[in-house]
């Protein structure tokens, strides 16, 4: 794919800028144009890095929690802003966040503040970050703002950490018994399978079935771990950049069971704690929920707080609407709202929901293991189990078969 360099207008007359990538230039226009957003430059960047090499390097969340932490940090210690962006820059270790950083220096010390240079690298620091940097600059308080979002963020990683930790386990007992299958497969079934085909004797249909899947792997067991690597690419390039493909993949996840109910709650975790910043720093709620929809991991998240922004303008109560949603807006989460509104404490409710559904994602996510080993102990029994048995049975009736 390629890489563009845009400059863009939303309805406000915001302007932002950035990169995006996709395959021509008229996809990623058609990427960027929503939402009454207007393309002003669209530029392709001619020394882009290779997509193979992009892969391997990007900017995690810690390197972007660390380069606030340090930012702050510098900045409590009296140094002035270029400064400290200037020290952050010589301790960061990933080299695309040292460029961002010299970038985001060179525009503070060309007169612009802070938040203009985030805005330009959109895919590193989000509309809400560059929000509510703009708030610790009118206020004269930008030390305490990036204090705040560093605490946010780390609340952010802890919670993702926490549910990729839970999945590690369950992963890698599914990859071993992937694995153990693929190896029978592969070098015990057809040297057992030389042993029935010289003895000349008709084989049970099971077993039958294990020899054909078997040579049919030897075959073209490149061939599919080719494509199945391919189909790979273009689900995660699409997920990219078609907002068609990415919305009926993320509301299928949503229904998934039990991986539904979580992206569920992170999801709404993640929309609380942003929404309780901006509303607690001074946007008022439909500016924040706009600004909240860019969080949301989940499309189906987005586009519904996009589409509130509007009704919530013309005085529809938030809860009101998010009552009409109740696939994506649990019942907690709608009452808490409606609570928070009713008392006129929304913002700290917001934060009361985010740390309840943290809470929530944490205690699930301790109890996974416990609660899914037996399940893939006795499918990786059975799967094991049926090939090997498949495999032996023969073998018991051998003498008969000679």
């Amino acid at each position: 794919m390629a890489t563009f360099e845009y400059t863009i207008i939303d309805l406000k007359n915001v302007v932002y800028r950035g990169y995006v990538r996709d395959w021509t230039r008229n996809r990623a226009t058609k990427q960027l144009a929503q939402n009454g957003v207007s393309v002003v430059t669209l530029t392709r960047v001619k020394n882009a890095l290779p997509s193979w090499r992009q892969i391997f390097r990007h900017v995690a969340r810690m390197d972007r929690i660390v380069f606030f932490r340090n930012l702050m940090t510098m900045m409590r210690a009296g140094l002035n802003l270029t400064e400290a962006l200037a020290s952050s820059r010589e301790q960061a270790t990933n080299p695309i966040m040292k460029k961002v950083i010299a970038d985001c220096e060179r525009i503070v010390l060309a007169g612009q503040p802070l938040s203009e240079a985030f805005s330009r690298h959109q895919r590193l620091f989000s509309p809400v970050t560059v929000a509510m940097i703009r708030i610790g600059e009118r206020g004269g308080k930008l030390v305490e703002t990036i204090e705040y979002l560093v605490q946010q963020q780390e609340s952010d990683y802890a919670l993702v950490r926490k549910i990729r930790n839970a999945l590690v386990y369950p992963a890698l007992i599914v990859t071993t018994m992937i694995g153990i299958v693929v190896v029978m497969m592969i070098v015990v079934i057809p040297k057992i399978s030389q042993v029935y085909i010289d003895s000349g004797a008709a084989l049970p249909f099971y077993t039958q079935a294990l020899v054909d899947v078997s040579n049919f792997i030897v075959s073209y067991g490149l061939y599919i771990a080719v494509g199945l690597v391919a189909i790979g690419l273009i689900v995660r390039s699409e997920l990219r950049a078609s907002a068609s493909f990415r919305r009926l993949m993320h509301a299928a996840m949503l229904r998934m069971p039990v991986i539904g109910i979580v992206v569920k709650k992170f999801n709404l975790a993640m929309i609380s704690r942003s929404l309780h910043m901006l509303t607690h720093g001074g946007y008022s709620i439909d500016e924040g929920v706009m600004l909240a929809s860019n969080v949301a991991s989940n499309q189906s998240y987005r586009d519904a707080l996009k589409a509130a922004e509007p009704f919530i303008r013309r005085g529809v109560k938030l809860s009101d609407i998010f009552k009409g949603m109740p696939k994506i807006f649990l019942p907690l989460f709608n009452k808490m709202v409606m609570t928070g509104e009713e008392t006129g404490n929304l913002d700290v409710m917001f934060n009361h929901v985010a740390k309840y559904y943290d809470d929530d994602i944490q205690n699930w996510s301790a109890n996974l293991s416990t609660m899914i080993e037996p399940v893939l102990l006795l499918a990786t029994g059975v799967v094991v189990g049926s090939v090997a048995l498949a495999i032996i049975y023969p073998l018991w009736n051998f003498a008969n078969i000679i």
